[in-house]
C-alpha cells in the first residue's frame, strides 16, 4: 500500500472503531456458524457467560467442568449440572449422551469432567427463564473416581481426649459442687 494512501486512511478511521468493527465481524462469523459448531473452540468459563450473557445469548458455546449431583433423566433428555470451580451451569442433552458420564460430584465421589458444545440460553424460554446450554456435543474429558475417607485415628483420639477433660472441668466447676481431693482420698482409702 502507498505510504501517502496508508496515512490518509488510519488518521480518518480512530483504532477504537477498527477494533470494534473487527470484534463485530468475528461475533457474527461465530454466530452464523449455527450447529457447525465444533467442541475444538474456546472453552467459556461460568463467569463469563454469566457476566457477558447478553452477548453469549442464542450462540453456540464450549463449557467445561465436573458433573455435581445425579444426572435426572425427564424422558428423551436429561438435566447436568456441570460446575467449573466458579458457578454450575445446568446442560440439557439428550438422555442417550448420559451413560457417558459414570461419576458425579458428592461427598463420596469426584464427577466426571466434561465438556460440553451447544446453544447458550440466557433465559431460556423452554424452561421458565433458567439459563441453561442445550447440548449438541458431549465428551468426558477426565474420568472421576471415589473419594476415599479414611479415619484418621489422631484426630479422633485428641477429640474424644479433649472432649472427656472439658466433661471433667465443667463437672468440676458446675456440677454438684463437691470437693474433687476428698473424692480421690475417699477412693483411695476404700481401695487400699
Amino acid at each position: 500500500m502507498d505510504k501517502a494512501l496508508e496515512n490518509r486512511v488510519s488518521s480518518k478511521v480512530p483504532t477504537p472503531v477498527l477494533v470494534s468493527i473487527i470484534l463485530l465481524a468475528m461475533a457474527c462469523q461465530t454466530h452464523a456458524s449455527g450447529l457447525n459448531y465444533s467442541d475444538d473452540s474456546i472453552i467459556l468459563s461460568s463467569n463469563s457467560l454469566l457476566n457477558q450473557s447478553f452477548l453469549y445469548d442464542g450462540m453456540n458455546v464450549s463449557y467445561r467442568g465436573e458433573v455435581v449431583g445425579p444426572v435426572m433423566v425427564r424422558g428423551d433428555y436429561a438435566w447436568i449440572n456441570v460446575y467449573d470451580g466458579t458457578y454450575a451451569i445446568g446442560i440439557w442433552c439428550p438422555a442417550d449422551k448420559t451413560p457417558k458420564i459414570r461419576f458425579y460430584g458428592d461427598y463420596n465421589n469426584k464427577g466426571d469432567v466434561i465438556q460440553v458444545s451447544g446453544v447458550f440460553h440466557r433465559a431460556c424460554t423452554t424452561h421458565g427463564g433458567d439459563l441453561d446450554i442445550h447440548c449438541n456435543l458431549l465428551k468426558v474429558v477426565k474420568e472421576g473416581n471415589e473419594v476415599p475417607h479414611p479415619i484418621m485415628y489422631v484426630e479422633l483420639f485428641i477429640g474424644l481426649l479433649s472432649g472427656l477433660i472439658a466433661s471433667i472441668l465443667v463437672f468440676v466447676e458446675f456440677g454438684l459442687k463437691i470437693n474433687v481431693i476428698e473424692i480421690i482420698k475417699k477412693w483411695r482409702r476404700e481401695r487400699f
